[in-house]
C-alpha cells in the first residue's frame, strides 16, 4: 500500500492531531478514574396508554414541525386502541395547504383547511381547536369530547398503519371531488365536508361510517378509560 503521507502531508498531519487529542481525552479520563467513556444510546419513550395524546404523522407533516426520528415515540401495537390516539396528513386543496386528522380506531376525521406552516408549528392549538368543532358538530357532549382531546402531554410517532393511511387517502380524494364539484376552495364548508367524510362506510371498520362507529362506542364505554 503507498505511503499516502507523502501525497498529502496536510491530512496526514491532521490526521495525527485528531488521533493524538481523542487519546491524551481518554488517558485523562482514566487518570481521573472515571474509566472509559461509554456511549449512551437515546432510546424512543413509549407514553403511557390512555394518559398521553398521541400523534401520528406522515413524513410532509413532521417536517414542518421538525420532529427527527431520535425524537420519535415508540407506540405499542395494541396503539389503535388508545382513545387519543390520531394521525395526521397533509395534502394540498387548490394550492391551500390542509391536515387531515383522523382517529385511529373509528377513523373520525376533521380537516384543518388553508394552514400556514406557522400554524401548523402551533400543532397542539391548532388540533384542539379544530377537533372540538367538528367533534361537537357530530353531536358529542363535552364530556365525551374529552375522552378525546385533552390538554397533552402530546407524543410523536411515525403513521404505521397502512390500513388507516389508506383510508385517509380515500378521504383526501373525496375533498378534491369536492372541490371541483362546489367550484373552488372559498366555496366549500369544511365543517360540512368533515361530517360527509364521517357518513361514508368504511372497510376497515366493517363497512360502518366513522360517526356512527364513534358514537356507538362512546356509548358502550368500549373505549376505556381515559
Amino acid at each position: 500500500m503507498a505511503d499516502t503521507s507523502l501525497l498529502d502531508p496536510y491530512r496526514s498531519a491532521a490526521q495525527r492531531t485528531f488521533h493524538q487529542s481523542r487519546r491524551s481525552g481518554f488517558d485523562k479520563k482514566l487518570a481521573e478514574g472515571g474509566g472509559p467513556v461509554k456511549m449512551v444510546l437515546r432510546r424512543p419513550r413509549t407514553p403511557d396508554p390512555g394518559k398521553s395524546m398521541i400523534f401520528k404523522l406522515t413524513n410532509k407533516v413532521r417536517e414542518i414541525l421538525q420532529i427527527a426520528n431520535r425524537d420519535l415515540n415508540t407506540i405499542p401495537e395494541q396503539s389503535a386502541d388508545i382513545i387519543k390516539l390520531w394521525y395526521c396528513n397533509l395534502f394540498y386543496l387548490d394550492r391551500h395547504k390542509c391536515l387531515l386528522f383522523t382517529q385511529a380506531k373509528t377513523l373520525f376525521s376533521f380537516l384543518a383547511p388553508g394552514v400556514v406552516n406557522a400554524e401548523i408549528r402551533d400543532f397542539g392549538r391548532l388540533f384542539r381547536s379544530n377537533a372540538s368543532i367538528a367533534l361537537a358538530a357530530e353531536g358529542l357532549s363535552e364530556q365525551n369530547i374529552q375522552k378525546l382531546i385533552d390538554n397533552g402531554p402530546d407524543h410523536y410517532a411515525k403513521s404505521d398503519n397502512r390500513s388507516v393511511l389508506g383510508s385517509m387517502n380515500d378521504h383526501i380524494r373525496t375533498c378534491k371531488f369536492y372541490l371541483e364539484y362546489r367550484g373552488g376552495f372559498n366555496n366549500l364548508n369544511f365543517t360540512e365536508l368533515g361530517r360527509e367524510l364521517n357518513k361514508a362506510p368504511m372497510k376497515y371498520i366493517e363497512m360502518e361510517s366513522a360517526g356512527r362507529y364513534l358514537t356507538a362506542l362512546l356509548k358502550s364505554g368500549d373505549f376505556g378509560n381515559a
